[in-house]
């Protein structure tokens, strides 16, 4: 506990406390999920939401985001170092992207093959189209990224459509890690 306060403290300095208020830790447990999360959205989270805006802002072409939120089912006594916390970790949606699910030998259910049937439908009918935010060829409305529109795509369950907008939470932690490197967008 105390090595994760003096880590944060020599880290990030003045704005230390901000750091604790985002990823807070009062026990060895919350240390961990807390400098898992640190890590996930300063390494993963933020940079990949930043290049989206950078895109939509100055790039001719339309950008669109999604999070990936299916944790696959990962049998319990797999040498994966995620199997324990990571949940839906960072390149697992690429097993349901390229329809890949049987090269690992868990225990897929019918929502999992859904869930890839559709993620490959999609990436399908955008490197056909061009676009995902119309409702040609049989897809759903999934609007671009636009200073206006900060709409995500989540793919979870079978993959029917949802969308959403950035929640408090993750404002905030964009909001830190662009001050944090001096990103004004």
């Amino acid at each position: 506990m105390s090595d994760y306060q003096a880590f944060v403290q020599k880290t990030f300095g003045g704005q230390a406390s901000e750091v604790l208020r985002l990823y807070p830790a009062t026990t060895d447990t919350e240390v961990r999920t807390s400098s898992w999360r640190l890590l996930g959205e300063q390494v993963f989270y933020w940079p990949t939401w930043t290049s989206a805006r950078l895109q939509a802002r100055y790039m001719r072409s339309p950008v669109w985001y999604y999070e990936f939120m299916r944790a696959p089912p990962i049998p319990a006594n797999s040498k994966i170092v995620e199997t324990k916390f990571a949940g839906a970790f960072h390149l697992a949606g690429v097993l349901y992207a390229f329809g890949n699910l049987d090269v690992w030998q868990w225990d897929w259910s019918d929502a999992d093959r859904m869930l890839s049937k559709k993620i490959m439908k999609t990436w399908v009918r955008f490197v056909r189209s061009g676009t995902l935010d119309s409702t040609q060829g049989g897809g759903n409305y999934w609007p671009a990224l636009s200073s206006t529109h900060d709409v995500v795509r989540i793919w979870d369950g079978d993959g029917e459509l949802r969308l959403k907008s950035l929640g408090t939470r993750a404002r905030e932690v964009m909001a830190f890690w662009d001050r944090h490197y001096a990103v004004d967008l």
